[in-house]
């Protein structure tokens, strides 16, 4: 039991970060911050491929969390949170 419960902390965690990470790289592109990368859609690509990989994380754990019936709250809360974001963010940029 213990060990299904670690992965689904491990996978929000790995998401909280994608989702920091890609919030960051898009900051860089809207204030057109180079920071020796490139040119700034390069900034948007890689926020976008955070974001992705963000969701991605997300479906795995939710997946985990149904398939082994796992209850618990603060995870639950860390997921919806980061759902929320992903919706703000698609809305954002008209991707829904």
């Amino acid at each position: 039991m213990d060990k299904p419960i670690t992965l689904v902390r491990r996978y929000v965690g790995t998401a909280e970060f994608y989702m920091q990470k890609a919030d960051r790289e898009y900051a860089y592109y809207k204030n057109d911050f180079d920071n020796g990368r490139g040119n700034k859609y390069t900034h948007y690509r890689i926020s976008q491929e955070c974001y992705e990989k963000a969701q991605s994380y997300i479906d795995r754990a939710k997946k985990i969390m149904k398939e082994d019936n796992i209850k618990d709250s603060s995870l639950s809360s860390r997921i919806r949170t980061i759902e929320r974001k992903l919706k703000a963010n698609k809305k954002k940029w008209n991707l829904i």
